[in-house]
């Protein structure tokens, strides 16, 4: 059963650094990461923060556009990717993707805006009632 942790963000800061910090992280616990994104366009911005976001680390990462993934420890798609990584999932669209419940750790990463939030609660009570274990972290 996959342990889902909700990342609330309190102000506008981008979500993008949260995501490019989390995902550090998780490489350097040994974890592969696929961050699914809402569309093309916010993969295609993951990607390039990606890039930028640290002087001193490098993330490898790849867009999984193909029936094929690429072999990179962090895969950026922006539709259900069945045979994508199962170690963490990051979800940054706005529904939970299809197969959530072969992935060991679920990370959403809400927003500070209304529509967001909504959405969120939304996937919250969906996790829960799938009997996942749930948490929340509040970033300032």
């Amino acid at each position: 059963m996959p342990q889902v942790d909700f990342y609330i963000l309190q102000n506008d800061r981008h979500p993008e650094h949260l995501v490019c910090q989390l995902t550090l992280k998780a490489l350097q616990q040994g974890l592969k990461v696929q961050i699914r994104t809402a569309d093309e366009a916010m993969a295609q911005a993951i990607d390039h923060r990606l890039w930028t976001f640290s002087d001193t680390s490098f993330v490898p990462h790849a867009l999984y556009r193909d029936a094929e993934p690429p072999d990179a420890p962090v895969l950026i798609t922006w539709q259900d990717a069945t045979a994508a990584h199962s170690d963490v999932l990051m979800n940054l669209g706005r529904e939970i993707p299809e197969h959530s419940e072969r992935f060991a750790r679920i990370i959403e990463i809400v927003a500070s805006a209304e529509d967001t939030r909504q959405a969120a609660r939304g996937r919250y009570r969906e996790y829960r009632d799938r009997g996942y274990t749930l948490e929340t972290h509040e970033i300032n």
